[in-house]
């Protein structure tokens, strides 16, 4: 009986160890989160470029993986409303014949 069938799974995944988390990593997410928390409207290109300004060497690339991983986003813009109605400044009618709306 060979012994990968004895220990029911691939060998190769039988003697894989885990990485514990890096402690680079977690600092540079926190430093992401605290921008990101600080200053909402920015994208991760920015946020990239402030990071290497401190010494990070984090590519752009990089900190739009981890803030997608932190469910960290720009607010959407807010659509403008469209004003409706006899105070736009606009005629709603035709005045005389021939009138020019624009």
């Amino acid at each position: 009986m060979p012994a990968d069938e004895f220990v029911s799974g691939e060998r190769c995944t039988f003697a894989y160890r885990a990485k514990q988390p890096n402690a680079w990593l977690s600092k540079l997410k926190s430093s992401i989160r605290r921008v990101s928390n600080q200053y909402p409207e920015m994208g991760y290109p920015k946020i990239a470029r402030l990071r290497k300004w401190e010494g990070w060497t984090a590519g752009a690339r990089m900190v739009q993986w981890l803030r997608r991983e932190l469910g960290l986003a720009v607010p959407a813009k807010k659509l403008k409303r469209r004003r409706r109605g006899p105070s736009t400044g606009l005629p709603t009618e035709a005045r005389h014949r021939n009138h020019i709306w624009t």
